[in-house]
């Protein structure tokens, strides 16, 4: 009896799995879900929104749109209903913190995401 090689197909899951994470994680933290709350927008309209440059948003957002967490028409991104609905700052129930990626109430920074983000992500 011959044994067959092992497959890496428990990694191949796994490795698949981290990427829809990790643009939900993004789209978290730079809170692109709540400008779309009131409707579709663009690459360019989001990142004056968000305050950050457009270069690496749109990679993101096609990310987002594999996730399932963004749809896409035309040029024009908008949110699914779970983020409008759970991740909105502006629409409770607001639910990030609920989320086991960020840590629990109270040890989040003061600041609005807008004024936290990282120098790279600032405008030029």
């Amino acid at each position: 009896m011959t044994s067959q090689p092992p497959r890496p197909e428990t990694i191949e899951k796994l490795d698949a799995a981290v990427y829809p994470s990790f643009a939900m994680l993004a789209g978290m933290q730079l809170d692109l879900f709540t400008p779309l709350k009131d409707g579709p927008m663009n690459v360019e309209e989001l990142a004056h929104a968000l305050g950050v440059g457009s270069t690496k948003l749109e990679p993101l957002f096609y990310c987002l749109v594999a996730a399932e967490l963004l749809t896409v028409e035309g040029e024009r991104f908008s949110n699914t209903p779970s983020p409008t609905t759970f991740w909105s700052v502006a629409n409770p129930p607001f639910r990030a913190e609920g989320t086991r990626i960020f840590p629990p109430t109270g040890t989040q920074p003061s600041k609005p995401p807008s004024q936290s983000r990282p120098e790279q992500l600032r405008p030029s």
